[in-house]
């Protein structure tokens, strides 16, 4: 290679690398082509360079400022002409490299259709021109086109290496070409969100790569109290609580709580949704949507405030806010598996609250609750700080006490809950007494159902009725034996009520003048189909526990009153056969059981003169203020009521006289001993006496023998009722006795005659 050509490559190689350099350092795509067309023209000697830019689709090509001219009063004109004239593919030089995606040639630029108008262009002289694409990919962006000073310039070397030039200097032009679509990607999407975001109630900003707001809008002034042009140049972080200011990296914005704030101070909890691109120089640029986020986290809180109100509900109870059962359960589970691994034991106390449901019924609900809030907080005020007193029931308390070292201490625990509950309590403006029974179960290294430690507490009740109020029970093995079965005798007495196995009998009271059946008192009996004759003994006790006691009472005041109508229209007597039937103290406090009685004479027909209500004298004294309303309603009815066992309970001689009863039964101890001497028949004549001085009736229970029918006779006591007269007898064996109209017992013609 000669010197020459040697000089002139180098030269060329030069040329290249200023053109690469000044192309890739210029801020825009019109300097970055002018400063390429003046590098190539200049050092070529050509006298005219242009930049033409392809317009979307891609199949028209648009005239740029981007110009070289060496001359620019000669190539006004050329300019002119090139300015005013868009290009479709095919059209001209340009057009046909658009169209075929090559460069090309014109040897005389007067021979272009587009140029050749008038005689100014190219200012008259022959010249040829060249035009090379500029490639983004595939496809052709731009299309640069220089003009050479003489005509069919193709043959020289200078021309060649002009087309090389070009050729080679077209992928510099191409990458300015690519970064000023994209910033004009950026401003059309800054225009285009900006314009959707103004009627949005979020706050929108176009950021820069180092999270530098380029605009705003007038969600973000609402939101944050920022004028959107004071916005403008500030970091995100100005808007964010705790920043103090400082620019934070954006990803640390993304995807994680954020607090705004306003100039105020205000703080409010905010979402921020980013979505960016990169530019082809690796600029990154984004689009932030910033959601005041307030209400969904109040709606949040309400949901978990919600959820927690639940789970109180769920787990506690409404009323006094203690452990529920199920709570409990869960406790008791956790502190036995807590027991086993420290060596220790876990005491439960099972707490009934007794006459609580005749408290309830008297005075109403209300009341009830009162009592039973003040149970709790004076139970809670006993405890330990680790205790936990759960309400298990109505009127049933549980308590488990973690760390106990001994059956000695678990007793020690449950007598001061005893203790606790002793003394009325103030409720609904009265003092009310209650009195609790309570029993305790202690875990042992073999305990492993918590659930049946509970249980085991609550079969210890059981045991502690039995003993009287105020001596916890502890439990034993021989009670589980025990619970089942009062379980069982409690499930097959429902099914007795429900199917008939019921039955009742009669005893007769009998005039102690005439001898004649005064009246009846009627008696249940239980034939079981598997276990037989059942004793009232066995079964009476579980009904008052279990609260079955007020269907079978009803049960047996509706047979009753039903047996007396047929009697009173059977045995057309003077006076009506009398009917008595024993009220417990759960009936007689129960709210309905008035209703019950109207219900029962009603349906039946029985004269309400005929029925006598037994009612023991405990009962009556649970509750004076209730049971002198209670009387009352039932004497309205015009039914006789009796006081049963008396002078075994401590009835005050005072509500005696107040209260409406027509009949005194002399409870069957008295009896014994009526016949044995002025000692021993004292108090059977005291309570004779107090019947006659208060206008009674004197009914003697128990009578057993000749001896003490004819002594209650001496004593002038009217009627009497025993085994000396009939025990008590089936319907059928009844009537036949009825049939008689006097019972004759053992020397009784005797002492008739005598």
């Amino acid at each position: 290679m000669k010197d020459a050509e040697l000089r002139e490559q180098l030269a060329h190689l030069r040329v290249l690398e200023r053109a690469a350099a000044v192309t890739n350092d210029a801020a825009t795509l019109e300097e970055a082509a002018t400063a390429f067309l003046a590098e190539l023209c200049g050092w070529a000697g050509l006298p005219a360079g242009h930049l033409y830019l392809t317009a979307p689709p891609g199949n028209v090509l648009l005239p740029s400022s981007a110009w070289y001219v060496q001359d620019p009063d000669r190539f006004a004109a050329f300019r002119a002409v090139v300015e005013a004239t868009p290009l479709g593919a095919g059209e001209g030089l340009a057009g046909r490299v658009l169209q075929t995606g090559r460069p090309g040639w014109v040897v005389d630029a007067h021979l272009d259709p587009v140029w050749s108008p008038g005689a100014s262009v190219l200012d008259g002289r022959p010249r040829s021109a060249f035009a090379a694409p500029v490639l983004v990919g595939a496809d052709v962006a731009a299309v640069l086109v220089v003009v050479t000073p003489h005509a069919d310039d193709r043959s020289d070397l200078v021309a060649d290496l002009v087309a090389d030039l070009v050729i080679a200097a077209a992928p510099s032009v191409a990458r300015a070409v690519e970064r000023a679509r994209l910033r004009a990607a950026l401003d059309h999407a800054e225009m285009r969100y900006g314009a959707l975001a103004e009627g949005s109630p979020d706050a929108v900003v176009i950021l820069d790569g180092q999270g530098l707001v380029r605009s705003s809008n007038g969600g973000a002034g609402r939101m944050f109290g920022h004028v959107p042009a004071d916005l403008a140049g500030q970091p995100l972080a100005v808007l964010l609580a705790g920043r103090d200011g400082e620019a934070a990296p954006l990803a640390e914005c993304r995807d994680r709580p954020l607090t705004g704030v306003r100039p105020d101070g205000l703080e409010f909890p905010i979402e921020l949704t980013l979505c960016g691109w990169e530019t082809a120089d690796g600029e990154q640029a984004y689009v932030g949507v910033l959601r005041d986020v307030s209400e969904r986290h109040a709606a949040e809180q309400a949901r978990r405030t919600f959820e927690h109100q639940l789970a109180q509900r769920v787990l506690h109870d409404p009323l006094t806010a203690l452990p529920n059962r199920a709570l409990l359960h869960d406790r008791l589970e956790h502190a036995v598996a807590r027991a086993q691994r420290r060596g220790s034991q876990v005491a439960v106390v099972s707490v009934d609250l007794d006459r609580f449901k005749s408290v309830n019924d008297s005075y109403g609900h209300q009341l009830g609750d009162q009592l039973l809030t003040a149970v709790a907080a004076r139970l809670n005020a006993v405890l330990r700080s680790d205790d936990t007193l759960a309400r298990v029931g109505g009127d049933e308390f549980a308590v488990l006490c973690e760390d106990v070292g001994d059956a000695e201490e678990a007793l020690g625990h449950a007598q001061r809950i005893v203790e606790a509950l002793q003394g009325p309590f103030a409720a609904g403006g009265r003092d009310v007494a209650v009195d609790a029974t309570v029993g305790v179960a202690l875990s042992t290294s073999a305990t492993a159902d918590s659930g049946q430690l509970l249980r085991d507490a609550e079969a210890a009740i059981a045991q502690s009725r039995q003993r009287g109020r105020g001596s916890p029970a502890l439990y034993e093995e021989s009670m589980r034996a025990d619970a089942s079965e009062r379980l069982s005798v409690e499930r097959d007495l429902r099914l007795a009520i429900r199917d008939g196995q019921l039955e009742l009998f009669y005893q007769p009271i009998v005039d102690l003048e005439s001898f004649a059946v005064h009246g009846v008192e009627a008696l249940v009996r239980w034939e079981h189909p598997v276990r037989g004759l059942v004793l009232p003994l066995d079964f009476i006790p579980l009904a008052e526990e279990s609260g079955l006691i007020v269907p079978l009472g009803r049960w047996v005041l509706e047979t009753a009153c039903l047996q007396g109508a047929a009697w009173q229209r059977q045995l057309h007597r003077s006076e009506p056969l009398r009917v008595s039937v024993n009220v417990s103290a759960r009936q007689f406090q129960h709210g309905a059981w008035t209703d019950d009685v109207a219900h029962a004479l009603l349906v039946s027909g029985l004269d309400p003169a005929a029925l006598v209500l037994e009612i023991t004298e405990s009962s009556l004294m649970e509750d004076t203020a209730t049971t002198m309303a209670r009387l009352a309603e039932l004497r309205a009815l015009g039914v006789s009521i009796a006081i049963d066992d008396f002078g075994t309970g401590y009835s005050s001689l005072g509500y005696l006289r107040q209260f409406p009863v027509d009949v005194l039964k002399v409870d069957k101890s008295f009896i014994d001993g009526v016949a044995e001497g002025p000692h021993d028949s004292a108090l059977a004549r005291a309570v004779i006496k107090l019947a006659a001085t208060l206008g009674l009736d004197a009914v003697a229970e128990g009578v057993s023998s000749r001896k003490q029918m004819a002594a209650l006779r001496r004593l002038r006591c009217r009627y009497a009722q025993g085994y000396y007269f009939s025990r008590p007898q089936p319907l059928d064996t009844l009537n036949a006795l009825l049939a008689r109209r006097v019972l004759v017992g053992e020397g009784l013609d005797e002492v008739a005659s005598g």
